[in-house]
């Protein structure tokens, strides 16, 4: 087997240019000189769909989080992101919200929610990586890695010119919810990590439409939570000055709508009536799509007596999250300041630093797992207490934006 490109196994290695990848290769640019990220897919500088990015073409709402880390990775980040098209509206004055069985208060929380393509999100992201000069990128794909006692020394790799070995110490495994990191493991004669999984009992569909005039180039979402044991949600967000992307939610009893007409129907079936109102004068600019999961996984790295020193996975690769909460971009990134934050340190060998990554990683990990008790099982009394005391709002809204543990995100509730 020849080398390929391998001109130094200090310069760490990262698998796939999504954002969990360009989010880690900003971590890593850090600390080191010069960073590679192998991609399958062909990179030509378009914010376009592709091939290997699930949800690629679908506008993607980041986070409170996501927007925090984003930002320490790459100062400036979301500010760009705007510039180029993106959206930003304050939380809560400009979102309208419909939860825990009322309508939520509007007050300025102090935080956004953010709305922007996935091929925009990552191209803004990309153009920032490589305008730093110290990254490469390289087209192809892992196909197994190699160790020398307990420590990865290189990946191999599948390229249009054949296979090659890249020599490396450290190797970031970004390839998304269908990593083969288990196969590499056991093919190495390492161990692998147990999975966790969780089944995903609701779908959600999504449209485009046109805005009318008199809403033309506002930030605003509209957003319905469904009361438990209620199924049925829905989503507005911006997309462009004058497009909204409309999301509507079920479970596996509720009968998902196939068209923008159906759509706008089942709008009305919700239990506030605040997303059919801003249908009422929208119009379908483009077909209804159908999005399941069946199921949420979690690779439980952290639980492992011995990870692989120096392999480390991140985003989708440890936990593809239920798309409906949209917390996966968020704890892609989190983990990314994970791996910067323990790269500043300097801690110890190779073995500690990657048993302290996995673990810290680990608690994104749960954060975002967790939210679902939250969703199922809010305390007698949040509502009334979020309607009339701001700290409890925040508290609450803190933990779906990845703030504040769920498991006790509005202390102030009396039990």
């Amino acid at each position: 087997m020849t080398a390929l490109r391998d001109r130094d196994s200090h310069r760490p290695v990262v698998l796939g240019a999504g954002v969990a990848g360009l989010a880690a290769a900003a971590a890593l640019l850090s600390h080191f000189d010069e960073v590679l990220v192998v991609e399958r897919d062909a990179l030509d500088g378009g914010a376009r769909a592709r091939p290997g990015v699930p949800q690629s073409g679908q506008l993607h709402n980041l986070l409170g989080r996501a927007q925090l880390d984003l930002d320490r990775l790459l100062p400036g980040y979301c500010d760009v992101l705007v510039g180029a098209g993106g959206c930003r509206a304050r939380v809560s004055e400009q979102t309208h919200v419909y939860e825990l069985g009322m309508r939520m208060p509007e007050r300025d929380l102090g935080w956004h929610l953010m709305s922007a393509p996935r091929p925009l999100i990552e191209n803004v992201l990309r153009a920032m990586v490589v305008d730093d000069g110290r990254v490469t990128f390289l087209t192809g794909r892992a196909v197994g890695v190699r160790r020398d006692g307990d420590c990865i020394t290189g990946i191999d790799v599948e390229t249009s010119s054949g296979r090659g070995m890249l020599g490396a110490e450290l190797v970031v495994d970004a390839t998304g919810s269908g990593s083969q990191a288990t196969s590499w493991l056991r093919a190495a004669g390492w161990d692998v990590p147990r999975v966790d999984s969780d089944a995903v009992t609701h779908w959600y569909v999504t449209a485009a439409f046109g805005r009318p005039d008199d809403w033309r180039g506002r930030d605003d979402f509209w957003l319905v939570f469904p009361t438990y044991p209620g199924t049925r949600g829905g989503l507005v967000s911006p997309e462009a000055r004058d497009v909204w992307r409309v999301s509507v939610s079920g479970s596996v009893d509720d009968p998902p709508p196939r068209t923008p007409a159906e759509l706008v129907a089942y709008a009305a079936s919700l239990e506030s009536g605040m997303i059919a109102d801003v249908l009422e004068r929208a119009r379908p600019l483009g077909p209804a799509t159908l999005f399941r999961k069946p199921t949420a996984t979690w690779r439980r790295y952290d639980e492992m007596d011995h990870p692989l020193a120096g392999f480390l996975p991140i985003g989708d690769a440890v936990a593809s999250l239920d798309p409906l909460f949209g917390q996966g971009i968020a704890v892609a990134v989190w983990q990314a300041t994970i791996l910067a934050d323990l790269l500043r340190a300097g801690l110890g060998s190779p073995s500690q630093f990657t048993e302290t990554y996995v673990r810290r990683s680990a608690g994104a990990c749960e954060s975002a797992w967790s939210l679902g008790r939250m969703v199922n099982a809010a305390p007698e009394g949040l509502a009334r207490s979020v309607g009339s005391d701001p700290a409890v709002h925040r508290a609450y809204v803190a933990a779906w934006h990845l703030f504040e543990s769920v498991a006790d995100p509005v202390p102030a509730v009396a039990r």
